[in-house]
């Protein structure tokens, strides 16, 4: 507090010495120990926030969670870049601007779903798309029911069911954690609002802008190529806080996953199973679930771009988040083979954080594990969002290599933009 008309006049020292409510608030930061919150504190907390809003089912909090995380870590990203970065050039995209109005078009299908309103026209990105990046399914050309791969530990997130194991809970969030992405140094922002669990602290309310909220009516086909050439200035370009460029897109991205979150982490376990138009280079359907895990997935690869564009260093995303990706891009991966179809199974095991071994049916009757594929998990969810081409994927197989080849280059046509 610098500026005297803050303080009616007054200077800092004679404002606080007046206020009992600054004096307090400047006792607690400069005392040496933190005091012993009162034991009521806690349940006091809890029931105000359960009042205000009711907790977050389990089932909706394991993909909202996830989502909620990817959506800080990219909100510290983007705080971060000067003017000349938003300017950057992206693979793909064109410029990392042109790559978050991508990000906020690719949302819109859930923000749509969740009630919110459509992106204004000059924000929606044209319909024609050439690369993927993030898992999307393939087109539905081949109608063969297919079996769920077959995990050894945990169930496989599967087109009909990603509800967790029973008896499994979901942590819910704080606001540190939706609020501020783990490392980040920055000053936070406005926190990411997620329905808290039953043992949660509350979050805060984030309030709109005068800025509309922005989605799209271009559906999944509006995951496209760059609105504007490498460099070009965006016509929403604007100075704030002497950084360039990107703010209004910033906030428009930000403001829309905030409402979204704040609107699924509300809902029931049902509307999961909502069917609704699915981000990718081809109109295709499938439930909410999977749109929740495909919003993770691209959020933190299209984070990652932008890592990459700026010279910073890549981030693997957290063990339960390349678990998650991973057991939805093997639930689609056999309708992505192209050829006849072979009547038998091929397994996949992926290590280190967030791996497993599943055994993908091939076929409706499958006869027998034909192909043993491993890989790194991360690396494989990388494959998947096409940052990796199937030539340079490091995997061994054993079995039929031929199959494993197919297997994979299947594996990198899952983008959804």
């Amino acid at each position: 507090m610098t500026d005297p008309y803050l303080y009616n006049g007054q200077s800092p020292d004679d404002h606080v010495a007046a206020c009992p409510d600054c004096g307090a608030a400047i006792a607690l930061v400069e005392a040496d120990q933190a005091a012993t919150p009162p034991p009521q504190l806690r349940e006091a907390v809890l029931s105000g926030a359960r009042r205000r809003r009711t907790p977050a089912v389990p089932q909706v909090a394991t993909l909202a969670v996830p989502y909620a995380t990817q959506v800080a870590l990219m909100d510290e990203l983007l705080a971060d870049l000067n003017g000349e970065q938003w300017n950057a050039p992206v693979p793909k995209h064109g410029t990392i601007r042109d790559l978050v109005t991508h990000l906020t078009a690719n949302d819109t299908p859930v923000a749509r779903l969740m009630g919110l309103t459509p992106t204004p026209p000059h924000l929606a990105p044209p319909p024609e798309s050439t690369a993927p990046t993030a898992l999307a399914p393939p087109p539905e050309s081949t109608p063969t029911a297919l079996a769920p791969p077959v995990e050894s530990t945990t169930p496989i997130l599967s087109p009909t069911d990603v509800a967790p194991p029973p008896g499994s809970t979901a942590p819910g969030p704080s606001p540190a954690d939706l609020s501020r992405a783990p490392g980040a140094t920055s000053a936070p922002r406005p926190p990411i609002t997620l329905g808290p669990t039953s043992d949660a602290a509350p979050t805060s309310d984030p309030r709109p802008s005068s800025d509309a909220v922005p989605t799209s009516d271009t559906g999944p086909t509006s995951t496209a190529e760059p609105t504007s050439a490498p460099g070009a200035a965006h016509p929403q370009q604007a100075v704030v806080g002497g950084r360039a460029g990107g703010v209004p897109l910033h906030r428009r991205w930000r403001e829309q996953a905030g409402l979204m979150l704040e609107r699924v982490s509300g809902c029931a376990d049902v509307l999961l199973d909502v069917e609704l138009e699915l981000a990718g280079t081809r109109p295709t359907r499938g439930p909410l679930r999977h749109a929740l895990v495909q919003r993770t997935f691209e959020t933190w690869t299209h984070a990652d771009d932008i890592r990459a564009a700026t010279g910073r260093d890549l981030a693997a995303p957290p063990a339960d988040h390349v678990r998650m990706i991973a057991e939805l891009g093997l639930a689609l991966l056999p309708r992505a083979l192209k050829g006849p179809r072979r009547d038998v199974s091929a397994t996949i095991m992926l290590t280190g954080p967030g791996g497993g071994t599943w055994t993908i049916p091939l076929s409706p009757t499958p006869d027998r594990v034909s192909v043993v594929i491993s890989a790194d998990a991360v690396t494989f969810c990388r494959l998947l969002a096409n940052r990796l081409q199937p030539e340079t994927f490091p995997y061994a197989a054993e079995g039929d290599t031929h199959l494993a080849h197919d297997l994979v280059r299947a594996a990198a046509t899952l983008g959804c933009d």
